[in-house]
């Protein structure tokens, strides 16, 4: 099984880092997982709910856990314009 919608705390909505999750997801036998943290946009500019590149590659890059495939992306979006 898979998971390919993972929020570590890189996203405004995750609570956990890259590393618990990934221990958790092979300790409930998932076998490849990707994190997709936020990155949307407001057209006018009143909230930010985007993910910082560097943080984000700190937070994956070396990050292992064997028998685990760990794989990046990320979940485009933008909030309508009122």
């Amino acid at each position: 099984m898979f998971d390919y919608h993972m929020h570590s705390r890189v996203s405004f909505d995750g609570h956990d880092t890259g590393l618990n999750m990934a221990k958790a997801a092979q300790a409930a036998g998932l076998k490849e997982i990707c994190f997709t943290d936020h990155l949307d946009y407001d057209p006018r500019g009143l909230i930010r709910m985007d993910f910082d590149t560097e943080s984000y590659n700190a937070a994956y890059d070396g990050l292992e856990v064997p028998g685990l495939t760990i794989r990046r992306g990320a979940e485009f979006g933008m909030l309508r314009d009122n």
